[in-house]
C-alpha cells in the first residue's frame, strides 16, 4: 500500500470514484482468445449491461427463495427459516449441521438453543426460546447489516430482471445471448444500432421499491413484471418491521463502459499449449468486473447452440 495523505473527515465508500482491476484469464484456446478479443472490442464500442453479479445473491440458498420476499409479505417465520435454516453451497460443515438441526427441530426453540452456537443464528434462536412464536419480533434479532444484505439481494435481482427485459425489447435476437448469473439467465448483447446505443447510454433504471417515484410508463410496467415473478407487487416492496430496515432509493445506469481498458495476450505458462489474457481497466463504484469477464468468455455463439 502507498501512503497518500490524510483527510479532514471520515473517508467512506461515497468518496470512491472508480475501482481499478487487473485480471488474468488463463487456459484459453486460440479460438477462445479470438472470441474474447472481439468481445473486448465490442465492449469498448457498445459497453456492457451494468448487472449485479452473483456475489450480490449470496444469501439465496437451495430453495431459491429470497428472505426479503417473505419479509415483504409479512411472513416472518418463512423469512427467518430462509435466513437460518436454508442450505447453501458455501456452508461449512458446522453450518450444515446447525441448519439441519434447525430444519428438523424447527419450533422447539429450547432444544435448538442448546445446539446452535453460531452467534448470528443463536441471537434469533434465543429470542424465540424466550418468546416462542414471536417471529415478527425475532426479525429484529437479526443483525441490521445482514438484514440490509437480504433487501439488497432481492432489489438487485429485480433490477437485473428489468435490465434484461429492456435489452430483450430493444435488441434483435441475433445480437443477444444469455449468461448465467447465480441461478438465473440474463440477456447480454454483442452490438447495438446507433439509435439503440444512444438510447441505452442515457437510460437509467430505478431500483425497485414502493418508494420509487416512477408510477407510470414502460419502466413502471417492467418493474411490476419483475416483482410479479417473485409473487409481489411494487407497492409491497417495503418493510413494515423493524423500522430501521428499508430498500435503497435511486437508479442505476443500464450500461457501463470500462475506462482505460487495455489487454495483453501471451502464452499461458501454467497450462501447456494454452493462452492467457491480461486485462486492466477501471469501473465506476458499484459495477462488477466479473460481469466483464462473463461478457467476453461466455458468448458461445451459434456453433454451440446447434
Amino acid at each position: 500500500m502507498e501512503y497518500l495523505g490524510q483527510a479532514s473527515r471520515p473517508f467512506t465508500s461515497d468518496d470512491i470514484t472508480a475501482n481499478h482491476f487487473r485480471i488474468v484469464i488463463r487456459d484459453l484456446t486460440l479460438e477462445d482468445m479470438e472470441k474474447a478479443i472481439t468481445a473486448l472490442q465490442e465492449v469498448g464500442q457498445f459497453g456492457l449491461p451494468n448487472y449485479f453479479d452473483k456475489q450480490r445473491f449470496g444469501s439465496v440458498g437451495w430453495s431459491g427463495d429470497f428472505v426479503a420476499r417473505a419479509w415483504c409479505l409479512g411472513d416472518y417465520e418463512r423469512a427467518l427459516w430462509l435466513a437460518l435454516a436454508d442450505p447453501h453451497d458455501s456452508d461449512r460443515s458446522s453450518d450444515k449441521k446447525e441448519k439441519a438441526y434447525l430444519r428438523e427441530h424447527w419450533g422447539d426453540w429450547l432444544a435448538c438453543k442448546q445446539v446452535v452456537r453460531n452467534r448470528f443464528r443463536r441471537a434469533v434462536v434465543a429470542q424465540l426460546a424466550d418468546q416462542p412464536g414471536e417471529y415478527r419480533r425475532a426479525m429484529a434479532a437479526l443483525r441490521r447489516d445482514q438484514r440490509g444484505l437480504y433487501l439488497a439481494a432481492l432489489q438487485s435481482y429485480l433490477w437485473n430482471v428489468m435490465a434484461s427485459q429492456w435489452i430483450v425489447r430493444h435488441v434483435p435476437p441475433e445480437n443477444r445471448f444469455d449468461v448465467q448469473i447465480g441461478r438465473w439467465a440474463f440477456a447480454f448483447f454483442r452490438r447495438l444500432s446507433d439509435p439503440v446505443l444512444e438510447q441505452f447510454r442515457t437510460t437509467h433504471l430505478p431500483l425497485p421499491s414502493a418508494r420509487c417515484p416512477v408510477k407510470t410508463g414502460p419502466i413502471r410496467e417492467l418493474m411490476e413484471q419483475a416483482a410479479a415473478e417473485v409473487g409481489l407487487q411494487v407497492r409491497q416492496l417495503r418493510i413494515k418491521y423493524p423500522r430501521d430496515s428499508f430498500f435503497s432509493k435511486g437508479d442505476r445506469p443500464l450500461l457501463v463502459f470500462p475506462e482505460r481498458l487495455v489487454s495483453h495476450t501471451e502464452r499461458d505458462e501454467l497450462n501447456a499449449g494454452r493462452q492467457k489474457l491480461t486485462l486492466e481497466f477501471d469501473l465506476p463504484r458499484g459495477s462488477y468486473a466479473t460481469i466483464l469477464v462473463k461478457r467476453i468468455t461466455e458468448d458461445h455463439g451459434e456453433t454451440d447452440l446447434l
